[in-house]
């Protein structure tokens, strides 16, 4: 008897009364399309930008003003990551080796996306403080003092965005010295962003465009152009 002549038992998958559609929770299929109920080419393509479908599309409501204010700062001060990070040297390593764009795109969203779960995980501590909203907040999240000509980069860098935020927004926790990266999810946790999902596709896909941009002016093959002792290093045998 041949494969196909034999009789088919049925496996789980047959046994189960599977729905026949399925279910669309957050874009509801259209004409016209909706995003949270938000007819997406008609409501949110007439009144509303980026920064606030971005924010809908996330938390499920649109942001008041000032939190549309204050999420589309921590997206600027967000939006840039040099070379010297991790996933910006990933995806120019990519784009150096011949990868394709498509590659590049893929290399610099993993890389980013991982960055961003570390950085969360990281700030778990700081990030259970501002959701209690009271005490006094954990250690190793403070910056460094600003020194002229010197450290302290992070602070300066809290008092830049400090100035630009709407009032009273995470005024308590930047007035802690808090290093850039708590500073700034301490921005995103006021504006109403507390999953830590949420944080991570804040984290990952802010800087993206900038991280591939910097990869894809890099002409495939230049190995020549890249230092390949940053920093300089030897090798030393294991001690036994």
């Amino acid at each position: 008897m041949t494969d196909q002549q034999k009789p088919r038992r049925p496996g789980p998958l047959d046994e189960v009364a599977w729905p026949a559609e399925l279910p669309a929770h957050v874009m509801a299929p259209g004409p016209p399309v909706r995003l949270h109920g938000y007819a997406a080419e008609d409501d949110l393509g007439r009144h509303y930008g980026a920064t606030e479908i971005g924010y809908l599309a996330l938390t499920g409501r649109l942001p008041s003003e000032a939190e549309a204010q204050s999420y589309d700062l921590a997206l600027r001060f967000l939006a840039t990551l040099p070379l010297t990070e991790g996933p910006t040297h990933a995806a120019v390593l990519a784009r150096l080796s011949g990868t394709p764009h498509a590659g590049v795109l893929s290399v610099a969203a993993v890389a980013l996306a991982e960055r961003a779960r570390a950085l969360v995980l990281g700030h778990e501590a700081w990030l259970a403080w501002l959701a209690a909203g009271t005490g006094t907040p954990p250690d190793g999240f403070a910056a460094a003092p600003a020194e002229p000509g010197g450290e302290g980069e992070d602070a300066r860098s809290v008092a830049r965005l400090a100035a630009l935020l709407p009032d009273g927004f995470a005024r308590a926790a930047l007035a802690r010295g808090p290093t850039r990266t708590a500073a700034l999810l301490a921005v995103l946790h006021a504006s109403g962003l507390r999953e830590p999902w949420q944080l991570e596709h804040t984290l990952a896909t802010a800087p993206l465009a900038a991280v591939v941009a910097e990869a894809m002016r890099v002409p495939p093959g230049a190995f020549r152009a890249y230092s390949m002792q940053i920093p300089p290093f030897r090798y030393t045998p294991e001690e036994p």
